[in-house]
């Protein structure tokens, strides 16, 4: 849909065995990002952030992992990855344009 050009979506489809962990920690990090956008004040937006921090610290351990193993992956695992880690970069884009608000 059209939906989808905005980014990353909220929830992954058809996500191979191999990309679970990573789809999940990048779905987490981007429910974070959402809370973070919604925080009123400075105190919630320091400790969302922080959240949001480490969240983004697990997509990369997870993402690490993948590449790692990449070797091992078939060509529609391997598209999976690398729409992964485009919206990883999305995702921290968005989070530090937040962050200058």
């Amino acid at each position: 849909g059209a939906k989808s050009i905005l980014g990353p979506p909220k929830v992954y489809e058809d996500v191979p065995d191999s990309c679970t962990s990573a789809a999940q920690a990048i779905q987490n990090y981007h429910a974070n990002l959402q809370v973070l956008e919604s925080c009123e004040t400075d105190e919630q937006r320091e400790t969302c952030k922080l959240i949001c921090d480490n969240m983004f610290q697990g997509v990369c351990q997870q993402m690490e992992a993948l590449r790692t193993s990449s070797t091992t992956l078939d060509s529609k695992t391997v598209k999976f990855v690398e729409r992964l880690e485009q919206d990883k970069k999305t995702l921290r884009q968005r989070q530090l344009s937040l962050q200058q608000l």
